[in-house]
């Protein structure tokens, strides 16, 4: 056990300290919150599509793909555990009226994108286990990819929803068919024909100077995505207005009894589905459903639920920092378990 959580403890430091990064840029004054979000509009619109298109081409075939559908269908499964859990702790403790639909949001919606994809490929460097997998670091940014398929458009419909009171009818679909959703479509199709594979994907193609050009692009996201998110969180929680208690319950069930549920669910389908789920797999699906809750939550409040925004961004920041610990025991018992 103590190899696995010094490895582990690796991987969640390593993230952590390269986040850090972000929180002294912006502390020092050598980068202003401004170019911050510029930073994070290039990571959204550029980065991480193209990383999102090159690992998912790169491994992603029709074989694979068909033995895949298990991914889209567990972050289903996730958000709506998410949100069942986050109802029970709305109905038990004494959450403001008009936050108890963020508490929905927070519990269902975790940051499927922007962490895990650094955690995965630290614990593919760290873990012996993992190192011997092929490939195993793209293998688990593809599977992040096809989990980010169903994340991404519930996020900006269902967590939409839940945010503002809006019905998902009224959202527009530009919300939903973000850049990084059309990195990973243009992935799949590509990944899916294997003319268009060979000449981009492989050394000789006429296209994969393309293909090399995305993956220089896609190189920055890990590293940028990082320091946006330190620096996210810099100025720290601000006025914070939920009881201790409460906070508790909710860091506890988003942190703590998501991803010992993700466990269970992943034991229960090793054993109906045998081979279906490699350990690279077994550890995405336990890194998502353990991740804090997602960044874009605090956007979406600024957006359209200002009075609901601080207790929001209170609820991140403890998280962030509360997912140190949990996260480095969850990645540790997933190696355990499932290599």
């Amino acid at each position: 056990m103590w190899p696995l959580l010094w490895c582990s403890g690796r991987t969640v430091g390593a993230v952590l300290l390269a986040a850090l990064g972000g929180v002294l840029l912006l502390r020092s004054g050598v980068v202003k919150r401004d170019q911050m979000r510029t930073c994070s509009t290039i990571l959204f619109y550029c980065c991480l599509p193209c990383l999102l298109f090159t690992c998912v081409a790169d491994s992603i075939d029709l074989e694979r793909l068909q033995a895949c559908w298990i991914v889209p269908l567990s972050c289903l499964l996730f958000v709506f555990m998410g949100i069942a859990f986050g109802w029970i702790v709305t109905r038990l403790l004494p959450l403001p009226a008009d936050f108890r639909r963020g508490a929905l949001a927070a519990m269902a919606f975790g940051n499927s994108g922007y962490l895990p994809i650094p955690l995965v490929a630290a614990a593919a460097t760290v873990f012996p286990a993992l190192r011997e997998i092929p490939d195993a670091g793209a293998l688990g940014i593809s599977y992040i990819s096809l989990y980010l398929m169903v994340a991404s458009p519930l996020l900006w419909t269902v967590g939409y929803g839940l945010i503002s009171g809006h019905k998902v009818r009224e959202m527009s679909w530009k919300k939903v068919i973000t850049p990084p959703v059309v990195g990973m479509a243009a992935g799949i199709a590509v990944g899916l024909t294997p003319w268009l594979k060979d000449q981009l994907c492989a050394d000789p193609g006429a296209l994969h100077p393309l293909f090399n050009a995305a993956r220089l692009i896609g190189d920055g996201t890990v590293p940028l995505a990082l320091l946006v998110l330190g620096a996210g969180f810099a100025e720290g929680p601000g006025r914070f207005e939920l009881k201790k208690r409460t906070l508790a319950v909710l860091l506890a069930g988003r942190l703590v009894v998501m991803p010992l549920a993700a466990i269970g669910y992943v034991m229960l389908l090793r054993r109906l589905y045998p081979g279906m789920i490699d350990a690279m797999l077994a550890v995405v699906l336990i890194i998502q459903a353990g991740v804090p809750p997602g960044n874009n939550l605090a956007v979406m409040c600024s957006l359209c639920n200002q009075g609901i925004e601080k207790r929001m961004a209170g609820v991140l920041f403890y998280a962030y920092l509360l997912c140190i610990p949990t996260l480095t025991v969850f990645i540790m018992l997933a190696v355990k378990l499932f290599t």
